[in-house]
């Protein structure tokens, strides 16, 4: 399973976004026709779900804030 993201900027041409695919069917299904394999994850503080299907596609960091 290769995981799919479609890159987000605004007008300017800032990534403002990241939407995140667990799998070509569902980047397509989301309605993408451009290439969107992105060959790895990415480290994160929070969970990423895939944002057709919402399957999760990897866990973020567990970690407690300094008190």
């Amino acid at each position: 399973m290769t995981i799919h993201a479609n890159f987000i900027e605004d007008n300017g041409g800032d990534l403002v976004d990241i939407e995140w695919y667990c799998s070509g069917f569902c980047f397509t299904k989301a309605g993408h026709t451009h290439v969107g394999a992105y060959p790895c994850g990415s480290e994160t503080d929070y969970d990423v779900n895939c944002d057709n299907c919402g399957d999760l596609i990897w866990e973020g960091l567990e970690y407690e804030p300094s008190r």
